[in-house]
């Protein structure tokens, strides 16, 4: 009798399965779950639409404004004497959700302001959640502002990038991305 040497193609599968999935656990233990890309996805769609509200202010002639939730946005209009918001039905100024995932803080003249929710039900915050916080006006100027959106706190936070969108008076916009120390 002679004896076979080499491996049975059962023999191989068994090893190439158990390869899968020790890399998936593996991948799914270094990755972030795209937390980065969706964060710097989020980042890129802020700028482009805050630069289109400023170009879209400039068209038209009016004085345009956004207001920032810990939520998401959404931009408003100067009807004197007040404002008022786009709606659900407006193509490119409707009201705007972050991801469950993300977290918003906003910043003017370098201090920290509180981002109310839309559904806060407090009287005294009434008046304040129906005025934007950044004013984008019909000559191309906006309130300098830094809005930073960050991974909500998970415990691996510390190793994804947070990103700092930028806005100076001019109405330059500008992303910087923080690398996670």
């Amino acid at each position: 009798m002679r004896k076979n040497s080499g491996f049975t193609l059962l023999e191989v599968l068994v090893v190439v399965l158990l390869m899968g999935i020790i890399l998936s656990f593996a991948s799914l233990k270094l990755g972030d779950g795209g937390q980065a890309r969706v964060l710097s996805q989020e980042a890129r769609r802020v700028q482009a639409v805050l630069q289109l509200a400023r170009e879209e202010a400039i068209l038209q002639t009016k004085e345009y404004g956004v207001r920032f939730q810990p939520t998401g946005y959404e931009f408003f209009t100067l009807s004197p004497p007040e404002w008022t918001r786009f709606s659900k039905r407006d193509d490119t100024l409707h009201p705007r959700s972050f991801p469950e995932s993300m977290e918003a803080s906003l910043e003017l003249d370098g201090e920290s302001l509180k981002l109310l929710p839309s559904n806060d039900k407090n009287t005294k915050n009434e008046k304040e959640k129906n005025r934007p916080q950044i004013l984008i006006l019909s000559s191309g100027e906006m309130t300098p502002f830094t809005l930073t959106l960050r991974a909500k706190t998970s415990g691996n936070e510390a190793q994804l990038p947070q990103y700092r969108i930028i806005a100076n008076l001019l109405g330059e916009i500008q992303i910087k991305q923080d690398d996670p120390k």
